[in-house]
C-alpha cells in the first residue's frame, strides 16, 4: 500500500519539474540542461537529506555535548535542510557539466525546489511525518 506521504513526495517532484520548465527558459539555459539538473536535483536531494538526517541523528542522539543545546532535539527536522543542500549541489556540479553560470542555473532552480518543498511539508500536515508543535502563543 502506498502512503500518503508517499503520494506527496511524487506529486512535489512534478510540482517542481512544471515549475522548473518555465523557469529555465526564463533564466535562458540550454535544453540539454534541463533534464541532467532535474534528475541530479531529485537524486542528490533525496541523498543528501537522508544522509543529513543521520548526521542530525548522531549529533543530538548520539554524542550529547554542546550541539545538543543549538539544535532541535528532533532531528528528523534537519531532512529538510540536507534537500536543499542536495538540490543546490545538483545546480552546480549541472552547471559545471554544461559550462554554464553557475548562478544561473540556481536562479532558474530555485522556485522550482520552494515549491517541490512546499508541497513535500505540506504532505506532512496529512501523513503523521508532522512533528512540530502546536503554537499557542506567537509572543
Amino acid at each position: 500500500m502506498v502512503s500518503i506521504y508517499g503520494l506527496f513526495l511524487i506529486a512535489a517532484v512534478m510540482v517542481g519539474c512544471a515549475v522548473f520548465i518555465p523557469m529555465a527558459k526564463r533564466e535562458g539555459l540550454e535544453k540539454k540542461t534541463e533534464l541532467p539538473l532535474a534528475l541530479t536535483a531529485v537524486l542528490l536531494g533525496a541523498v543528501c537529506g537522508r544522509l543529513y538526517l543521520h548526521v542530525a541523528k548522531y549529533v543530538v542522539n548520539g554524542m550529547g555535548f554542546w550541539g545538543y543545546t543549538l539544535l532541535s532535539d528532533r532531528p528528523y527536522e534537519y531532512a529538510a535542510c540536507g534537500t536543499a543542500l542536495g538540490i543546490m549541489l545538483a545546480g552546480s556540479l549541472t552547471a559545471k557539466m554544461t559550462k554554464q553560470k553557475g548562478w544561473t542555473v540556481l536562479d532558474a532552480l530555485a522556485p522550482a525546489a520552494l515549491f517541490a518543498l512546499a508541497v513535500a511539508r505540506f504532505g506532512e500536515h496529512f501523513s503523521d511525518f508532522g512533528w512540530g508543535q502546536v503554537l499557542i502563543d506567537p509572543i
